[in-house]
C-alpha cells in the first residue's frame, strides 16, 4: 500500500525556499514591525503572495524538531516572528487599516480579496495565540468587512462557458469557505450574526463544484432542496470544465485545493465538514485523476495558459492531501510522491534555494514581480501540508463518504466532452488525447478572462510526462495575428479507440487595418483517430486560404513539441528510419532547422512519429524558449518537429493550401 508522504517529507522540500527568501522580503518604511513579501502593492496577487509566505512559515515554524532535521539552520521563532510582521502588514493595510501598501492604495472588498487569505488560514491559526489585542481587533474588523461584501454586494454567479464571465467554480468555493469559517469562529458576534453566514456561505459552496443536473435535484442541503440554492453550473455533465476559456484541468485541481483548505480547517476545530461538502467532490476527484500522469505530474490535455510545473500544479498537492484524508486513495499518495520528486529534480538546478529560478531565468528579466508569484506557491503547499500531515488533529477522517478503490491508474474506458470537442484515452501505459478547445496563445485585448483555442493532441507513453507539451501539439501551427478558430468537432467511439474531426475557419482576430473587425482567412479540416493498438494516433490536417492575408509568424506543419529542459535532463536523442541519429540540448546559441531526410523519427525511444504523406522531418531548434504563458512570457524551452515550415512571414492568396499533411504518432511504452 502507498503511504502519503511525511511531514519531513514536505518540510526537507520546502527548507531550501528560506535561502532564496531574503532577497524576496522588504521592510516597510518608519514600520519596524512590518515586513511584506514581494511588491508589497494592493493588487490581488501581490496581496495573496504576501498572506502565503506569512501562512506557509507559521507551519513550518510549529514543528521545531522536523524544521531542525530537515537541515534547516533558521529558527522556530524566527520564522514565527517573520510570519507575525507579515501578517501586520496584510491586517494594516486591508480598508479597514490605517496604512496604504506600497502603491498608495489598500486593498480587499473584492471577488478575489480573501484568496491570499484562505491559503494562510493553516498558519494564521497557528499564529493568533501569539497576537496582540491590536491584532485581534484588526482581525476582526478585516473579516467583518470581507463577510459584509459577501454577504450584501458582491453577486453569486455560475456558468458553463468562460465566456460568459460566470464561470467561478474556485472563487465560489473559497468565498462560500470564508463566510463558513467566520460563522464558526464565532467573528460576528451570536448566533443570529452566525447563520445568515452559514446560509450564504452554503449558497456559494453548493455553487462551486455546481453541475447541470443540479437545478432539479431535491436533496437537502442545510435544509433546502440543492435546486433551490442553485443559481447555474460550472462543470459540464461531462465532468470537464472550461475556465479561462478552455478544457481546464488545472483549476479544477485548484477547486480541490480550496476544498481542502475548507476541510482541514474544519477537521482542526473538532467539526464535520459544512453541509454540502462532499456535493460532486467524488466525481471531480476522480476525472482530475483520470487527468494526471503516475508521477504526479497534470495530463493538461485542453492545454495550460500557466508557466510550466507551476501554479496548478503546486496546488494539486493540497488536492491529494485532501483525497488521502478522505479516502485514503493510493493514487493520491503515489501522485504527491511523485511531485516531490519533480520539485527535488529542479531545486537540484537551483542552488540558491529557489524552485525555478535558473529554468525561469527569462521571466525574471521580464517581471520580477512574476517570479515572487511563482516561487510562493509550492512553497506554500509544500509547508501546508507539512503542517497537515503532522498535526494529530488531522488524523484520517473517517466521517466523509466510502474510501477510494485505490486503483493503481484511471480506468481504461474513453472519456470524450462534447464542449470542447475533447477525447482522452488511457490504455496499457499510454495517453492519447484531442481537445478542439485547447489553450492556443496569450488572452485577446478584447476579451477579459478568455483564451483563444485550437486544437491539440497527445500521444506519449504515461511513464513519460516529461515529454508533453500542450500548446498546438500535433496540429500545425499558424502564425496569424491573434488567430481564433471558430468551427465544430466531432467525437466517436470506435473499437479500441476513437475518431474525431474538426472543421472550420481561422479568424484574424486582431487585424491591424483601422475599423476591421475579425474575418476569417483560413478554412481547416483536422482529424484524429486513435487505433485499436493502444498506442497510434493518426491524424491529418489541411489549411487553404480563403481569403489573400499574411501569416507574420509563419507556420508549422505536423508540429510535435518536445520539452527540452530540466526535468529531461537537457538531453534529447532524435533517430530516424534512415541512420539519422542527433542528440540536442537546449539553447543552442541561435535558431537551428535540422534536415533529418528521415520520414520517421523516433524521440528518446518513447514517441515515434512519421509522415504518411511521405515527406521529410525536420526538427526546429529555437534560440530561446518557448510554451507560452497568457501573459506572453515563456516558461521552459521547446524543440519541434515539423515538415513543412517557416520562420518568416507567409503571404498567401485564396485557394493557396498552407498544409496538406497525414502523419501518425506512436507512443512507445
Amino acid at each position: 500500500m502507498s503511504t502519503f508522504p511525511s511531514s519531513l517529507d514536505f518540510t526537507r522540500a520546502a527548507a531550501p525556499f528560506l535561502r532564496a527568501l531574503p532577497k524576496y522580503l522588504r521592510d516597510v518604511p518608519g514600520e519596524p514591525g512590518l515586513k511584506h513579501y514581494g511588491t508589497g502593492e494592493s493588487g490581488h496577487w501581490a496581496v495573496q503572495i504576501n498572506q502565503q509566505v506569512a501562512g506557509a512559515l507559521a507551519c513550518l515554524a510549529e514543528n521545531p524538531a522536523t524544521l531542525a532535521e530537515a537541515g534547516c539552520t533558521r529558527s522556530a521563532g524566527e520564522l514565527r516572528d517573520l510570519a507575525l510582521a507579515m501578517v501586520r502588514y496584510s491586517l494594516r493595510t486591508h480598508c479597514t487599516g490605517d496604512l496604504a501598501c506600497t502603491d498608495g492604495k489598500k486593498w480587499g472588498r473584492h471577488w478575489i480579496s480573501v484568496l491570499g487569505f484562505e491559503r494562510m488560514t493553516p498558519g494564521l491559526d497557528l499564529l493568533r495565540p501569539y497576537f496582540t489585542a491590536d491584532d485581534e481587533a484588526r482581525l476582526r474588523a478585516l473579516v467583518e468587512c470581507e463577510c459584509g461584501y459577501r454577504m450584501d454586494e458582491y453577486e453569486l454567479v455560475a456558468a458553463l462557458e468562460a465566456s460568459t464571465g460566470r464561470n467561478k467554480p474556485e472563487s465560489n468555493i473559497w468565498n462560500g469557505a470564508f463566510l463558513l469559517r467566520a460563522a464558526a469562529d464565532g467573528f460576528l458576534d451570536g448566533a443570529a450574526s452566525a447563520a445568515p453566514l452559514v446560509e450564504r456561505g452554503t449558497d456559494y459552496l453548493v455553487n462551486g463544484l455546481s453541475f447541470p443536473a443540479d437545478a432539479e435535484d431535491d436533496t437537502p442541503v442545510l435544509g433546502k432542496p440543492v435546486r433551490e440554492r442553485f443559481v447555474g453550473a460550472n462543470f459540464f455533465p461531462d465532468g470537464a470544465l472550461d475556465h479561462h476559456g478552455y478544457l481546464n484541468v488545472g483549476y479544477a485541481y485548484v477547486c480541490l485545493s480550496n476544498l481542502a483548505l475548507l476541510h482541514f480547517s474544519f477537521k482542526r476545530r473538532g467539526l464535520p465538514p459544512p453541509d454540502g461538502f462532499l456535493r460532486h467532490l467524488r466525481e471531480v476527484w476522480l476525472w482530475c485523476k483520470r487527468c494526471t500522469f503516475p508521477d504526479g505530474r497534470l495530463l493538461r490535455i485542453g492545454g495550460d495558459s500557466r508557466a510550466r510545473y507551476t501554479y496548478c500544479q503546486a496546488f494539486a498537492l493540497q488536492g491529494w492531501h485532501l483525497a488521502w484524508d478522505l479516502w485514503r486513495d493510493e493514487d493520491a499518495a503515489r501522485f504527491a510522491r511523485g511531485y516531490l520528486g519533480i520539485v527535488a529534480k529542479e531545486q537540484a538546478e537551483n542552488p540558491d534555494g529557489t524552485f525555478y529560478g535558473k529554468r525561469l531565468a527569462p521571466m525574471r528579466g521580464e517581471s520580477p514581480w512574476f517570479e515572487t508569484r511563482l516561487e510562493c506557491d509550492p512553497f506554500t503547499v509544500l509547508a501546508t501540508s507539512a503542517h497537515w500531515a503532522a498535526d494529530a488533529a488531522s488524523a484520517p477522517d473517517s466521517a466523509c463518504g466510502a474510501p477510494g478503490s485505490g486503483s493503481a491508474r484511471p480506468p481504461a474506458a474513453l472519456w470524450t466532452g462534447a464542449f470542447h470537442g475533447a477525447a482522452l484515452l488511457r490504455t496499457g501505459g499510454t495517453v492519447r488525447s484531442v481537445v478542439a478547445r485547447a489553450f492556443s496563445g496569450p488572452t485577446r485585448a478584447n476579451a477579459r478572462n478568455f483564451h483563444e483555442t485550437a486544437p491539440a493532441a497527445l500521444c506519449l507513453p504515461e511513464s513519460r510526462s516529461d515529454l508533453a507539451e500542450w500548446t498546438g501539439n500535433l496540429f500545425a501551427f499558424v502564425g496569424l495575428r491573434g488567430p481564433k478558430h471558430a468551427g465544430q468537432a466531432a467525437v466517436e467511439e470506435t473499437p479500441g479507440g476513437f475518431r474525431w474531426r474538426w472543421e472550420g475557419d481561422v479568424l484574424e482576430d486582431n487585424p491591424l487595418g483601422e475599423g476591421e473587425a475579425p474575418y476569417p482567412v483560413l478554412h481547416r479540416v483536422c482529424t484524429a483517430e486513435a487505433l485499436p493498438d493502444g498506442r497510434t494516433l493518426r491524424l491529418s490536417d489541411r489549411i487553404e486560404c480563403i481569403k489573400e492575408t499574411t501569416l507574420p509568424a509563419g507556420f508549422r506543419a505536423l508540429n510535435l513539441q518536445i520539452p527540452n529542459d530540466v526535468y529531461n535532463g537537457g538531453r534529447r536523442s532524435y533517430a530516424g528510419e534512415n541512420g539519422f541519429a542527433l542528440e540536442t540540448s537546449p539553447y543552442p546559441g541561435g535558431r537551428q532547422i535540422v534536415e533529418t531526410g528521415a520520414t520517421s523519427l523516433t524521440v528518446d525511444g518513447a514517441i515515434r512519429v512519421r509522415s504518411l504523406s511521405g515527406k521529410a522531418l525536420r526538427i526546429l531548434r529555437p534560440a530561446q524558449q518557448g510554451a507560452l504563458v497568457y501573459n506572453g512570457l515563456t516558461s521552459q524551452y521547446v524543440e519541434c518537429v515539423c515538415t513543412g515550415l517557416s520562420a518568416d512571414p507567409v503571404h498567401l492568396f485564396p485557394g493557396d493550401v498552407l498544409v496538406d499533411e497525414a502523419y501518425e504518432a506512436e507512443a512507445l511504452a
